[in-house]
């Protein structure tokens, strides 16, 4: 049986070793691959000063608690140059810690249960789900209660398990496929036959510099049955997983060397073994939702309408998720005057608030005007960037403020600041903004013309993380980020004047023209 107070214990006894190391780190007796190797698996991260550090604060499944966040504040209480990020995998960073104030919410963190290890390194990362999973029309039923229990199925293992690299699984409440099962290691996508939960199982996805979308392996799984297919790829893992190889030990490399069947036939071997073991058959408990009221007369585009009738619910999206405390105690004070709200972390860096009735909405309404955008262009997905991470080559935090700003300059149309879909940018070739996904993708690079070096991003254009048509972007060309905002604003133009949809707009001369004239790799 798992004792969770002696778990609590294990981590906390940690705690002083780690202390000695990171202190290390900072007197530049190691190295930042070195502090990496010991850091990643405690949840931290060194930023790029080499001074300060982001503790990543675990939420299973981004099923996120009033108690947690007002716990965030008060961790962050007497630290004014801290600030917080809501991550694309649904966790809460906390950036600009020094080694004491890093250590002090690390044995905060643990003593409260709000779990650290694992929040990165070689371990099982945290379980997603589709933030509207339960709340939505289309949900087939709610995923969280399943992905919750997955998530804390790895607590008792998290300090003895030795894997060749990271570990990811996703839940989808529908084919929509908005948790993004379709390019994880395992991805379950839900479905409801005759009355009974269900999953499609996809395996082998992942993204990175070398990212390969996930292919399905089974169809109407028993959802009870769910943690017999995540320990089974776990296992298979561990025995044929590249130790040796980091770049290359992600399982969608042993999918290129099994091959798809044969692959498929070695993970339902390691399923059936599971299987026949037994004692994992899992009937999770359904989220209650509060009953619903009147029906709003509000018309507000920001406005989610619930399948529970008469409760809705309404996004929160920090720029760029990123925020600091005066935000935090914003949002903190609003929830506290709602009656029974739910609150879910999405995997677009948003938050959002759900389960509010007729009377409540216009309060939730007023704190999205204060602490929230709500353009798609606003809206952009970026990971931390560069001046905060050690191996991001651009600032994406900037470059997606360069672009709101840019749309903002030339009159803030409604039209025209909702005309693209929203972007995802990462500094770098990594996946942090998920920009291989995104309807339009970018990630940071250098580009030398007449032997000038400028600032760029490589653009994509066309992704899908839906079920049915999972797909990367088509890769359009490179754009130098002083040129990027105009080039974007240039397409949007296209699409409100063609009265077309972006993806079908892009497919024109005109579009290609745009691409092809600012396209930094274009014959010179």
């Amino acid at each position: 049986m798992f004792n969770i107070e002696q778990y609590k214990q294990e981590l906390l006894a940690e705690l002083p070793r780690f202390r000695e190391q990171t202190q290390k780190f900072v007197d530049g007796e190691l190295t930042k691959i070195e502090y990496k190797k010991l850091s990643g698996g405690m949840g931290v991260y060194a930023m790029r000063d080499g001074q300060h550090f982001m503790l990543r604060l675990r939420v299973p499944s981004g099923v996120i608690r009033l108690s947690h966040l007002e716990l965030i504040k008060e961790m962050i209480a007497d630290k004014p140059e801290a600030y917080l990020h809501f991550t694309t995998r649904q966790a809460t960073q906390v950036y600009n810690l020094s080694v004491d104030q890093l250590l002090d919410l690390m044995e905060v963190a643990i003593t409260h249960d709000i779990y650290i290890r694992g929040g990165g390194g070689n371990f099982p990362r945290n379980v997603l789900i589709d933030a509207l999973s339960g709340f939505s029309e289309d949900s087939a039923f709610d995923v969280a209660p399943y992905a919750i229990v997955a998530d804390h199925h790895y607590y008792e293992r998290m300090l003895t398990l030795k894997l060749p690299r990271k570990y990811k699984v996703s839940f989808s409440s529908s084919p929509a496929g908005l948790g993004q099962s379709t390019i994880q290691e395992v991805g379950f996508v839900a479905k409801e036959k005759e009355g009974e939960p269900f999953f499609d199982v996809y395996i082998g996805g992942g993204l990175g510099p070398i990212g390969k979308t996930a292919f399905k392996v089974k169809e109407d799984v028993p959802a009870s049955q769910c943690l017999y297919y995540i320990d089974g790829m776990l296992n298979l893992f561990i025995d044929k997983g590249h130790y040796d190889t980091p770049a290359r030990a992600r399982i969608r490399y042993l999918v290129d060397e099994f091959g798809e069947e044969g692959f498929a036939k070695l993970f339902m071997s390691y399923v059936e073994k599971e299987l026949a073991k037994g004692g994992r058959d899992l009937y999770p408990d359904a989220i209650i939702h509060r009953e619903g009221g009147e029906k709003t007369d509000l018309l507000d585009e920001r406005i989610i309408w619930q399948k529970q009738a008469g409760l809705y619910g309404v996004r929160i999206h920090p720029e760029g998720g990123v925020f600091g405390h005066q935000e935090l105690d914003q949002i903190i004070h609003c929830v506290k005057g709602l009656a029974k709200p739910q609150l879910r972390l999405s995997l677009e860096e948003s938050l959002y608030i759900l389960d509010v009735d007729k009377d409540e909405l216009p309060a939730v309404l007023a704190l999205a005007d204060k602490v929230s955008v709500n353009s798609k262009i606003e809206s952009t997905i970026a990971c931390i960037g560069s001046t905060i991470c050690q191996v991001g080559l651009e600032d994406a935090q900037q470059m997606a403020k360069e672009i709101s700003r840019y749309f903002r300059e030339k009159g803030a149309d409604p039209a025209l600041m909702n005309a693209l879909p929203v972007i995802r940018i990462s500094g770098c070739r990594n996946s942090c903004g998920g920009q291989q996904v995104g309807g339009i993708g970018l990630y940071g690079m250098r580009q030398k013309i007449k032997g000038e070096v400028f600032s760029a991003y490589f653009m994509s254009i066309g992704g899908s993380v839906d079920t049915k048509e999972t797909r990367f972007g088509e890769d359009v060309g490179v754009y130098l980020a002083k040129e990027l905002p105009m080039v974007l604003y240039k397409l949007a133009q296209l699409v409100v004047s063609s009265g077309k949809s972006f993806a079908e707009c892009v497919k024109g001369e005109a579009a290609k023209a745009i691409l092809a004239e600012y396209n930094a790799q274009k014959p010179q």
